[in-house]
C-alpha cells in the first residue's frame, strides 16, 4: 500500500504573489491520519539519531509556478540537545525556541513528524482555543487588498464573528473610549493649571 501524498485542509486563507495559503493539512503516517493546523504544536526527529525536539506549524502555502508544497515551522529544543548544554539558569521545564524558522516540502515534514517519543519533560497543560480576532481588516470593510505588484492579497471570505466575540469587542471599544476620554480631561486639566 503506497502512502497518500499530504494534502491541504480547507479552503485557501489567503494569497500573496505565486502563494496560496493555507490553515492545515492531512497526512497519513503509519496507517494512521491525522490533521495539523497553524498553530499545533508536534514532536519531529531531523534524523533517526537526532533526539526529538518540538515543532510548532507557522505557515503552509502552495506555489502556482511549480506546484510546491511548503511548509514553515518553529523548533523548541531542550537545553541538553544545545551545544552547551544544560546551564544552571535554565529552568526544570524549559525549552529553547530556535532563532529561524525551518522551511521544508510538506513531505519532508510529514518524514519528520513522529510519535515514537518517551516525552517526560514538563507539565501537562490544557488546550485553551484562542478567540478568532475580531479586528476590522481591509477585506471585511469592503477594500481589496494589494501588494506593491498590485496582486490581489485579499484572503477568503470574511466570516461573521460569534455573539460572544462582538460582545467582547464593543466592551473593548467602550474601554478605549473611557481611556481617550480620561486622557482628554487630564490633558485639559493640566493646560488650565498652567
Amino acid at each position: 500500500m503506497e502512502a497518500e501524498p499530504p494534502q491541504f485542509v480547507g479552503p485557501p486563507c489567503g494569497q500573496y504573489g505565486a502563494h496560496t495559503f493555507y490553515r492545515g493539512f492531512r497526512y497519513t503516517k503509519n496507517g494512521k491520519t491525522r490533521d495539523i493546523n497553524l498553530g499545533e504544536f508536534f514532536f519531529v526527529r531531523m534524523s533517526a539519531e537526532e533526539d526529538p525536539c518540538i515543532g510548532e506549524l507557522q505557515l503552509l502555502c502552495s506555489s502556482r509556478n511549480n506546484e510546491l508544497q511548503l511548509s514553515a515551522l518553529r523548533l523548541y529544543f531542550l537545553p541538553e540537545q544545545t551545544p552547551d548544554g544544560r546551564l544552571s539558569h535554565h529552568g526544570e521545564d524549559e525549552v529553547l525556541v530556535a532563532s529561524d524558522r525551518v522551511v521544508l516540502k510538506l513531505d519532508d515534514l510529514v518524514s519528520w513528524i513522529t510519535d515514537e517519543v518517551e516525552w517526560n519533560h514538563g507539565i501537562i497543560a490544557p488546550y485553551v482555543e484562542k478567540p478568532i480576532s475580531t479586528s476590522v481588516k481591509k477585506e471585511e470593510a469592503g477594500e481589496p487588498q494589494n501588494d506593491s505588484n498590485n496582486n490581489d492579497t485579499s484572503s477568503a471570505p470574511p466570516t461573521s464573528p460569534a455573539k460572544e466575540n462582538s460582545e467582547a469587542v464593543e466592551e473593548d471599544q467602550k474601554k478605549i473610549i473611557e481611556v481617550k476620554q480620561e486622557n482628554s480631561q487630564e490633558t485639559k486639566e493640566g493646560k488650565s493649571n498652567l
